[in-house]
């Protein structure tokens, strides 16, 4: 029996007592069978304002979104990328709307949220801007998975996310083109003189996600393969080396072409000259670094 369902006790063939301890108060009903008691105490729980485990439904939006990550994300097997993803998303949320209590949100409260975040933007940005379609999805979808964690635990009778629509006018993120061999050719040619060039060749020639190449460290990298065990990922702001990639079955080894071989090995005798010239370097492992030697952040390096 689970935490609020109360007591039920047979007293005889048709005769069943039920106990269940609402917002302090304790209250009994009794009934044929265990079922139409237990439908007496949500009758009763609906007529008192609290939620069908009888405990008050007073939690709040962002109670429930708390509550959700805690217990229900950190338990699953998910991405590093894919929580981050539901920490900016439920952060979001919970500026937004954080204050009105769960049980009594509306689709319409949920539909102004994301109109607001169409025309205004992410308010917790220095400088917000319209938000796009694909994010107001991803941010619907932290929600709904919130609201469906506190209703299978009868927190909330409803999902309001669950028929929330995104704006029209929202934003949609551009389609991606696919650059012709002739200009994947040519963009490899001109990232050779560039500083750092060869990370992003790497993902454009052995299609390395920009946080695998970034993360790679020397020990990584053999005479004609490298091994692909972790990568950068923003923690708390910060860029770090971590040992664990999008999915489990990311980590890999991939053969490397002749020229990229050499091309490795013209990259560490810069990357010694750099680390000579430099008056402290951060890290001598990572094959891609800042000219101090520290972690780059593929998303903003240019």
């Amino acid at each position: 029996m689970g935490y609020g369902d109360g007591s039920f006790i047979q007293q005889g063939k048709n005769k069943w007592v039920g106990f269940k301890t609402i917002d302090g108060t304790r209250y009994k009903r009794t009934g044929p069978n265990k079922t139409a008691v237990k439908a007496k105490f949500a009758e009763l729980a609906k007529q008192l304002g609290a939620g069908p485990v009888g405990k008050p439904s007073r939690a709040t939006v962002e109670e429930v979104v708390r509550a959700f990550l805690k217990r229900e994300l950190a338990g699953r097997d998910r991405a590093p990328s894919t929580t981050d993803l539901h920490d900016w998303a439920s952060r979001i949320i919970i500026d937004q709307i954080g204050t009105k209590r769960a049980e009594t949100l509306r689709v319409v409260d949920v539909d102004d949220m994301l109109d607001r975040l169409a025309t205004e933007g992410n308010r917790l940005t220095a400088e917000p801007a319209p938000m796009s379609r694909s994010s107001m999805l991803r941010v619907r979808n932290t929600l709904s998975q919130s609201l469906d964690y506190a209703r299978k635990r009868e927190i909330i009778t409803r999902n309001a996310a669950r028929d929330a629509t995104i704006p029209a006018q929202a934003r949609r993120t551009a389609d991606r083109t696919a650059l012709s061999p002739t200009d994947a050719r040519t963009l490899l040619e001109a990232l050779r003189t560039e500083r750092n060039g060869l990370m992003f060749a790497l993902s454009l020639r052995l299609g390395l996600r920009p946080g695998e190449a970034a993360g790679l460290y020397w020990s990584d990298i053999g005479d004609d393969a490298v091994n692909v065990t972790r990568a950068v990922r923003r923690i708390g702001g910060r860029v770090e080396v971590v040992d664990e990639l999008k999915t489990s079955s990311a980590k890999r080894t991939i053969g490397l072409p002749a020229d990229f071989s050499a091309w490795f090995a013209e990259h560490r005798k810069t990357q010694a000259a750099e680390h000579l010239a430099s008056e402290s370097w951060a890290d001598d492992d990572l094959v891609f670094a800042s000219p101090t030697g520290n972690v780059l952040d593929p998303v903003s390096y240019t």
